[in-house]
């Protein structure tokens, strides 16, 4: 069954680095988020947690809420995709 998320990114982690190959300054930015999503299956479940976002995303401010299919769990941490 397609199951529906409901995404809200609550605030933003900006983690800065130090690229190996250029030596450039560069930053991940991590939101903090809260998913909700509604099955008949399972009914409704609350997660909460980071989502890496590509650069286009970064100008999303906080207390933004989308609908959609949203997760896709990679090494404990979801990303957008």
């Amino acid at each position: 069954m397609d199951t529906k998320h409901l995404l809200r990114i609550v605030g933003y982690k900006i983690i800065p680095y130090r690229n190996k190959k250029t030596g450039a300054p560069e930053e991940i930015r991590l939101a903090q988020t809260i998913v909700t999503s509604d099955s008949v299956e399972k009914g409704q479940q609350v997660l909460v947690g980071e989502l890496m976002m590509p650069k286009l995303l970064w100008d999303t401010r906080p207390n933004f809420s989308a609908l959609g299919k949203v997760l896709n769990r990679k090494y404990g941490k979801a990303t957008a995709g």
